[in-house]
Order: C-alpha cells, then sequence, then structure tokens
C-alpha cells in the first residue's frame, strides 16, 4: 500500500516516541531486575560432593555454579563431574540450550520470532527484600498490590516482547507484550475487576483471553495456571502468542549477555533501519532534535544492557555500531544527547505536574517541585561523571561508576522506595524538603 508523505508524518510523532521508548528503556530498566535461574543438583563423580545450584557458563573446562544456600559461586573442573552431570552439560549445545543454562529459559512461554527486543526481569531480589516488610513502604506496597488486584509480589519472571514499530495501523499501539510468571497460580478475575472496563472471555491461538469492551484497556491472555500474557491490542497479542521458534539474532544477542547479571535487554535494530528512514524524513522542520537523535540512532546496529543487582553493583551498556560508523562519532554524539537529558526531562516534570494539578482526584505527587529542582540541578555534569565510555572495536561500552563498596542495587533501590514512601505521607508542595538518599 502507498503511502504520501502527509500520511507518514501524522503518525511519525507517535512512531519516533516509541521507538524512543525501545531506546529509553534501556534506562528505565536499571530500576528493575532480571533474568531467571533453574536450580538442580549436581554431583561430583564419586558421588560424595552435592550442591543445589544454578548454572551460570561453562568456561575454560570448569562449570560455574551459582549455590541456593548462599549466593555463592564455585567453580568445578568438568571432568570431575558426574556422568550425568557431563551429559547434561553435553545437552547445552544449541543457543536455545545454552540460554536454558543461562536462565533465559526454558522459561519463554512464547516464541522471539518477529521481536526486535527482550527485556527478561527477575523480581524475586527485590520482591523478597526485607524492607518491603517494613513501614513506610509495607504500606506503599500492600496499597498498590490492593489497588491492582492481583499480587505482583509472587511475581518469578516478567518478559516483555517487544514487537517491531509500524506505521500502518493505530498510532497509539505500544509493541509490546509482557509475561508474568508467578510462583503459584494466578487468578486474572481481580485484577480484571479493578480495570474500569468490562471484559469479554475469547480465544486466541488457543489460549484463553480477556478482551476488554474498551480499546484503551489491555488485552489478557491466560497462557498457564501460573502464566499471565498482557498486551495493549489484539494485534500484538496474536502477533506473540503465535509465534514458533527463536529469532537467532536475538538469541545470539541475549547468549552473549553475562548469565550472572540480574538483568538482560536486548534490542536489535537491524530491522528497523528502513522505518528510521521513513519517520525521519518525513519530520517537520520544527523537529531537529527529534530528526537528530534518529539519525544517532540509525548509526546502532544493536544494544544490550546488563546489571548485576544483588552482587556488586554493575550497570554496563553495549552498543553495536552500525557497518561504516566511527565509534569516537557514535561516543561524541551520544554524549551530547546525554547532556540535553536534564532539560528534557525538567520539560516533562513540569507539564506532567500542570497537568496533575488539573485534576482534582489527582494522586499527590511523591516530590514537590523545589525537590524535583534540587535533584536535576547539575545532573548534566553527575550524568558525565558517573559514567565510564569504553570504545571498543566495533562497539561502545557504557558503564556505571559506582564508589568502592557500594551496597548492591537491590538495597540502594529498596532505601529509594522507602524515601519515596515516606515523602508521599509527608507534607504538600511548599513544605520542607527532605534529603534525598545519596
Amino acid at each position: 500500500m502507498t503511502r504520501d508523505a502527509k500520511t507518514i508524518t501524522t503518525c511519525s510523532g507517535e512512531t519516533l516516541m516509541r521507538l524512543l521508548r525501545h531506546l529509553l528503556l534501556s534506562t528505565a530498566v536499571l530500576f528493575f531486575l532480571a533474568q531467571a535461574t533453574v536450580a538442580r543438583e549436581w554431583t561430583d563423580a564419586s558421588g560424595k560432593f552435592k550442591v543445589e545450584a544454578e548454572l551460570v557458563k561453562v568456561e575454560g573446562g570448569k562449570v560455574f555454579l551459582k549455590k541456593q544456600v548462599d549466593g555463592a559461586t564455585i567453580q568445578v573442573p568438568v571432568n570431575l563431574l558426574s556422568a550425568a552431570d557431563q551429559a547434561h552439560l553435553q545437552s547445552l549445545q544449541s543457543p536455545t540450550a545454552e540460554l536454558a543454562a543461562a536462565g533465559s529459559q526454558p522459561a519463554f512461554r512464547l516464541g522471539t520470532v518477529g521481536c526486535v527486543g527482550l527485556l527478561v526481569v527477575d523480581p524475586k531480589p527485590l520482591l523478597q527484600h526485607e524492607t518491603l516488610g517494613q513501614q513506610p513502604l509495607k504500606g506503599l506496597v500492600d496499597k498498590a498490590v490492593d489497588q491492582a488486584g492481583i499480587d505482583f509480589r509472587k511475581v518469578e519472571r516478567v518478559t516483555v516482547f517487544l514487537l517491531k514499530p509500524e506505521l500502518e495501523g493505530d498510532s497509539q499501539q505500544s509493541n509490546a507484550v509482557a509475561v508474568a510468571e508467578f510462583s503459584g497460580t494466578v487468578d486474572a478475575a481481580p485484577m480484571l475487576a479493578k480495570i474500569p472496563t468490562l471484559y469479554e472471555a475469547v480465544t486466541v491461538a488457543e489460549k484463553l483471553c480477556h478482551k476488554p469492551a474498551k480499546a484503551s484497556s489491555p488485552w489478557v491472555s491466560v497462557i498457564d495456571e501460573k502464566t499471565l500474557a498482557i498486551a495493549p491490542d489484539e494485534k500484538s497479542l496474536t502477533s506473540v502468542l503465535t509465534a514458533t521458534g527463536d529469532d537467532a539474532d536475538l538469541t545470539k544477542l541475549l547468549a552473549g549477555a553475562d548469565a550472572k547479571n540480574e538483568i538482560r535487554y536486548v534490542l536489535n535494530m537491524a530491522p528497523m533501519k528502513d522505518l528510521l528512514v521513513q519517520v525521519r524524513t518525513a519530520l517537520p522542520p520544527d523537529a531537529a532534535d527529534g530528526a537528530k537523535a534518529l539519525e544517532v540512532v540509525e548509526k546502532i546496529d544493536s544494544m544490550v544492557l546488563t546489571t548485576d543487582l544483588d552482587g556488586p553493583p554493575s550497570i554496563e551498556l553495549l552498543i553495536q555500531a552500525g557497518e561504516g560508523v566511527s565509534v569516537a562519532d557514535l561516543e561524541k554524539e551520544i554524549r551530547n544527547g546525554l547532556a540535553k537529558l536534564p532539560e528534557l526531562a525538567k520539560a516533562g516534570m513540569e507539564t506532567g505536574m500542570q497537568a496533575a494539578a488539573k485534576q482534582e482526584s489527582a494522586p499527590a505527587m511523591p516530590m514537590n517541585p523545589a525537590m524535583m529542582a534540587q535533584m536535576l540541578a547539575g545532573m548534566g555534569e553527575k550524568i558525565d561523571e558517573a559514567l565510564n565510555f569504553e570504545p571498543l572495536e566495533h562497539a561502545l561500552k557504557i558503564s556505571v561508576k559506582f564508589p568502592p563498596n557500594s551496597p548492591p542495587l537491590t538495597q540502594t533501590i529498596a532505601q529509594i522506595g522507602s524515601f519515596m514512601a515516606m515523602m508521599s505521607q509527608q507534607s504538600p508542595p511548599g513544605g520542607p524538603v527532605a534529603t534525598p538518599p545519596k
């Protein structure tokens, strides 16, 4: 079907936002946790040494195992394992099997064909943190569970399947389907009852699904008794439910991410290059910043973000440069873009507060304007100081600098959550400003 420039321009703004959301997810994801792992009993050749542990990796003739009892990682020569364990390792030869050992499979309940990105989140380290059982955070979490109609504290893992954005169709389509796996049987009915719309039970790809009466409400699919899928529309849900097999590029990217991390987020930009060009050329003259951002994105082939949350803190983003792209030039343009983030964040917060002020029933903001201004002051310099840029042969690695002896990120996130919960209970905007945790 042929589309004129006017039609493309009409939806290009929303499409640009969806594309940028895929990219910005690399930053937002720092506040989440990641991939689940599968524990099993490992035995040495004598049968005397046994340990319940998760397979981290096999490297240099050794198997790296993370013990269930204390989380410590041990190394055992492969030739000292029992015949059964060595046979198990031999079975993990295909990329998909390697991912299974690393913690990404089995478990993708759905195929990844047709996806351009994957975000795998294991929330257990945070959801089981002791601060969630203490006030004021406990009260905030209990309230959130009640409002959600489902106990998300029992989520074992969340996998977000990112589909290729399209110019065709509904410009509001988010192109992302989330699959939540619970530790026990989950009932979707209480959650659906909390959403302000009626639902109709239908079948999509032989799965029980709940179709909303309002187009703006999410579709919910029951994958099995412990797994739910949430999608913005029927098209996205059908695409993921009917996918057969795994995308080879995503499998390779995910396998290349170090499995010791609690988070692995991968994004393959190659399938979106043609779409990026269409959107950029259709942008109006007054959208220079958007066009510049897309020019930078077009130079990227893929991105892999990994984060260690329950060990020594580590956040790394590996950006693979496209063919013929200078890594030095890519670094320069990314630095320039980061320098503009404080200004964009401030504008976004001000817009959000103005919109919230017009709504009488809007919930109170957890931070007042004075605190927001304080946190944004000098943010540009702090971003540059906090990041380490390491040019590689065909890629750029960006990592967060953590002070020596920094606590695990799980602890830091829990502290921030407690602080936000405390602030939500304090005086209204204009009152005293508390000091946020460093």
